[in-house]
């Protein structure tokens, strides 16, 4: 610079008259990084390392030829940094010391969930789409799974070795072009996913064992084993009716619980269910089921249990049904079966989170909810004629005097009795044939909905177990170990689809629907109850003289007329409720039905493609119940 005085400044500004533009962008570039200033010169706070790279991405599109190098290079730095954190998580299962990962562990106050993680987009670059992103997160807490059990190689349930090649996954990343789009992106993941499974998800988490866990969760929580749900109910009642110290019948007009006001202890939520697997444990002593079912009520001993919603941990659940409209109408539910909210609890351990979570274990309490008060209003109503004294005319009254006016007084008595009781007697009959027929078409609908998705898990499974069945079991471990492994991805995927189609089936979706199904249950309550202290008030009431002055007698029959007026109101609902609940499956029927979604993978074959079971059975349902509703109560509905 000694030659300052010979040089013109000029020229000094004419030599950096091309650096112009590139030091103004790269002063826009530093002002957005350090203080968070936009294009415009607003400040809009604290940059990511996404928004950097879409900054980067969009500047090499300017049309200026320096600018568009320089972008490009200083994206292709970005994007290497990017890929440098994802490996850390894609490759080992760790957590990238990067703040502003698009994976973060979510807030759990349960210590045994170490595992939770969720995404976040908004920290993600574009060419990240929200099935890469949920492939991505799978294949992190799968490979957590995988480094927790070789880090216990003395585990005896252990068969098989487990490795993990990082060196491999490594190569697949490096191999991504830049800059980085979401095909190549895609890909790489879809192989290090495929990789993965083929080499350790297989042995850590069994299709065998995934369909076991299923196949439990169909028969116990979706009442898909035969008596299951009754000896719940009964074994529910019997612990109510034990506890109850309040009069069990109430002669209220509105809706009437057996235990309104009443507390259930945790302790009693583990009787009933206890009793219940007693009974289910008798019944397979009995029938001598075969060893497989016995290995489920065992598995099911250890997997499932109640609780009280809105206690302790249980807490978390509330986020979770918040999170879906078919879940907060299935909470209507919860307190039918003892009339407090209750919750059917999942309780299982790594790995099987990977394909069964949260969301999904509160899917399956709104629908047990569902499916058991369906269950029990039907017992309920059904019930009623068991109490045989109040169909008939007790004659044997007849024979007590010779006077013919008393006789005549007793048989105008009766039949005035039996009048007032028709009606009752025509309601309840199609009450509970509507609800026999809604209990068999759930029953079809769970029915055709698991074994469309057994199929589809276990096809090759089914072939083994035919030839071990024939060839001897010699046979069957080559034949096991040469069947492709089913990725756990794709199977989590197929069991959402398979439950998202079960809730829209089964009308627990529609609020409508379950706001007049909840009434009908809770009317039934009422009438149930009305007719049981109407039986032992008639029992008590049914005397030779009806109008011997007897004071207790007058107030036994001013009970007995009353009971029959709130029974008439309460018909009157229930038969209202009926034809609304009539209607509106015929609505959801007349409905243009969307196709159910296809669950598959883009890199998959079209063996793994899912298809959810469409039941055609709701057409069946209405032309039951419009061709089998009573005579004597033609206009119902």
């Amino acid at each position: 610079m000694g030659a300052y005085d010979a040089v013109p400044l000029t020229g000094i500004l004419a030599s950096l008259e091309k650096w112009y533009y590139v030091l103004a962008w790269l002063k826009e570039l530093l002002l957005y990084i350090q203080l968070g200033f936009g294009p415009a010169g607003k400040l809009e706070g604290r940059r990511s390392g996404a928004q950097l790279i879409e900054f980067l991405r969009q500047a090499s599109r300017t049309g200026h030829p320096d600018l568009e190098r320089l972008a490009q290079n200083l994206a292709a730095v970005a994007d290497s940094t990017w890929l440098r954190n994802l490996s850390t998580w894609l490759l080992y299962g760790h957590m990238p010391a990067s703040p502003d990962f698009f994976i973060r562990r979510t807030a759990c106050e349960d210590s045994s969930e170490n595992r939770a993680f969720e995404v976040c987009l908004d920290l993600a670059p574009e060419y990240v789409t929200q099935a890469v992103a949920t492939s991505i997160l799978f294949a992190g807490r799968s490979l957590g799974h995988v480094r927790d059990r070789t880090a216990k190689p003395h585990d005896p349930s252990q068969n098989s070795t487990i490795e993990v090649s990082p060196r491999r996954h490594l190569e697949i990343l490096a191999s991504i072009d830049r800059p980085i789009t979401s095909s190549g992106l895609t890909r790489a993941v879809a192989g290090i996913r495929s990789m993965l499974t083929n080499n350790n998800l297989e042995s850590l988490l069994p299709v065998k064992v995934v369909s076991q866990i299923f196949d439990v969760l169909h028969e116990f929580m979706l009442l898909g084993r035969e008596g299951f749900g009754a000896a719940l109910v009964r074994s529910a009642d019997q612990c109510l009716n034990t506890r109850s110290k309040e009069p069990r019948f109430s002669r209220q007009k509105h809706e009437t619980l057996r235990l309104r006001g009443t507390m259930i202890r945790e302790a009693e939520l583990l009787t009933i269910l206890g009793q219940t697997w007693a009974k289910l444990e008798n019944e397979v002593q009995c029938t001598r089921y075969n060893s497989e079912m016995d290995d489920n009520l065992e598995v099911a001993r250890g997997l499932i249990d109640l609780s009280i919603r809105g206690i302790g941990s249980r807490e978390k659940m509330e986020n979770v049904i918040a999170a879906k409209s078919a879940l907060r109408t299935g909470r209507q539910f919860d307190d039918v079966l003892l009339g407090v909210p209750i919750i059917f609890n999942v309780r299982f351990q790594p790995p099987v989170d990977l394909v069964l979570t949260e969301f999904e274990t509160a899917s399956y309490s709104a629908l047990t909810s569902y499916l058991l008060g369906t269950r029990r209003a039907h017992m309920r109503i059904t019930d009623l004629w068991r109490l045989s004294s109040l169909r008939r005319i007790r004659h044997e009254h007849l024979g007590f005097t010779s006077d013919q006016a008393t006789t005549l007084a007793i048989k105008a008595h009766a039949a005035a009795k039996s009048f007032r009781l028709r009606q009752i007697w025509v309601t309840a009959s199609s009450t509970a044939f509507f609800l026999s027929e809604l209990v068999s078409y759930l029953q079809s609908l769970v029915s055709g909905s698991w074994n469309k998705f057994r199929d589809w898990l276990l096809p090759a499974h089914q072939v083994c177990n035919e030839i071990e069945d024939t060839a001897g079991t010699s046979a069957a471990p080559r034949e096991q170990s040469s069947l492709p492994a089913r990725d756990p991805e794709i199977v989590s995927l197929a069991h959402k689809q398979y439950l998202d189609a079960l809730t829209q089936q089964s009308f627990l979706a529609d609020t409508v629907y379950t706001h007049l199904l909840r009434g009908l249950f809770s009317l039934i309550d009422h009438l149930t109850a009305l007719v049981q202290r109407l039986e032992v008030v008639s029992r008590s009431s049914d005397l030779p003289d009806p109008a011997a002055p007897m004071p207790e007698n007058q107030v036994l029959l001013e009970e007995n007329n009353e009971l029959l007026e709130a029974l008439a109101d309460v018909g009157q609902n229930v038969r209202e409720c009926l034809g609304k609940l009539v209607s509106r499956l015929r609505q959801l029927n007349d409905l243009e039905r969307e196709p159910l979604g296809r669950c598959f993978d883009k890199m998959e074959s079209i063996e793994t493609y899912f298809d959810p079971f469409q039941s055609q059975c709701l057409d069946s349902l209405l032309l039951t119940l419009n061709v089998g509703v009573s005579h004597e109560d033609p206009g119902l509905w």
